[in-house]
This record gives structure tokens, C-alpha cells and sequence, in this order.
């Protein structure tokens, strides 16, 4: 985990250890969809101890053409 170089166009890139513990949970509605949301805590570690935050997901799914929506319908 060293320190950040210079690449192309003075673009500064490196390496970090981060770990994200978190925690999704996921609902099928009505019509095939499917909403998922969730939370984590990423923590960085090694050379990037220190540094914290908070991620938050959420995504719907759904099937475009009539053969998915079909197949997605749940029980």
C-alpha cells in the first residue's frame, strides 16, 4: 500500500485495503419487480487506516420484454 503515483495525464492512482462489512435486503413486488436496498460501513485498513464512511444501495429490477416479466412472476 504505498504511496499514490503519478499516471497518464498527472492522474494519481494507488492501492487500498478497504473492508465493507453491510448488510442487503431484497423484496420481489408485485408485476416481477424487484426492489433491493442496503447499507455498509466502509473501513479502511493497512495504509488506509483511518479512513470510514457510510455506502447506501438500492436498485430496482425488472424484466423489459413480456418473456421476462413472465418468468419473474412470483408465488
Amino acid at each position: 500500500m504505498g504511496a499514490p503515483d503519478s499516471g497518464a495525464h498527472g492522474a494519481a492512482y494507488g492501492n487500498r485495503a478497504i473492508f465493507s462489512p453491510g448488510i442487503r435486503v431484497g423484496r420481489n413486488c408485485a408485476g416481477g419487480v424487484q426492489a433491493v436496498w442496503g447499507i455498509a460501513f466502509p473501513v479502511g485498513v493497512a495504509g488506509n487506516r483511518g479512513a470510514a464512511g457510510v455506502l447506501l444501495y438500492f436498485s430496482i429490477e425488472h424484466g423489459f420484454t413480456r418473456k421476462a416479466r413472465e418468468e419473474r412472476r412470483w408465488q
